[in-house]
């Protein structure tokens, strides 16, 4: 496999970013294995057999920087609401702007961003894996009513199933893990959560940037 070349700062701290994206599949993996256990799945369905390290998947770990922006500014900036596709996000936050969607209200809520604390969330597959049981987690990113956006720092490790780690979607299709991927990143641009557009999605905001790591790159 071709060895990325990443930016400076991240290039001189390789081994040590690696070894949290390692550490943060294995949360997951633990994670996983009691989700398997709570829903009395067969040793065959363990979610961690299509979760496996060193396996080829689309697990990435995002550094995302959100920029100050004024109140003004900041009245009309967000992130449009989506799910994630993957399996597990496993998210560091420093300050306010995570919300979810109560799925009994329909009401947006606000995520304590809490230290030492990561929040993790449910994506597509996870919920197709679980046969439904477990719904994804609609979120979106916006600041604070009337507050200025300080600028903020967010990292996140987007747990994703092997290439070709099989389910069911939403419409009873069997999909490979591969094609559900390329499928939402493409659809993503349109902003499209269960085959619409949300009403609920906003500008992005104004330099806003993500730096991806891919979970295969070598050392």
């Amino acid at each position: 496999m071709q060895k990325l070349q990443y930016p400076e700062p991240i290039e001189t701290r390789r081994s040590r970013v690696q070894s949290v994206m390692e550490a943060l599949h294995l949360t997951g993996q633990i994670i996983l294995g009691a989700i398997s256990a709570a829903l009395n799945l067969p040793p065959e369905s363990d979610l961690c057999l299509r979760h496996r390290i060193g396996q080829q998947s689309t697990s990435t770990f995002g550094m995302l920087h959100y920029p100050k922006l004024s109140a003004n500014d900041a009245a009309n900036a967000g992130r449009i609401a989506h799910t994630d596709e993957g399996t597990l996000t496993i998210l560091f936050a420093s300050d306010y702007g995570l919300q979810t969607q109560n799925p009994s209200t329909r009401r947006w809520e606000f995520v304590e961003p809490r230290t030492e604390h990561a929040v993790i969330n449910v994506g597509d597959t996870l919920r197709f894996m679980s046969e439904k049981r477990l719904k994804a987690c609609l979120h979106r990113v916006v600041p604070l009513p009337g507050k200025t956006i300080l600028e903020r720092y967010s990292l996140a490790y987007f747990m994703r199933p092997e290439y070709d780690a099989p389910f069911t979607d939403s419409v009873g299709r069997m999909r490979a893990s591969i094609d559900w991927h390329v499928q939402k990143y493409f659809r993503s641009t349109g902003t499209v959560y269960g085959g619409k557009k949300s009403s609920n999605s906003l500008p992005r905001i104004p330099g806003y940037s993500m730096q991806c790591l891919s979970a295969n790159t070598t050392s």
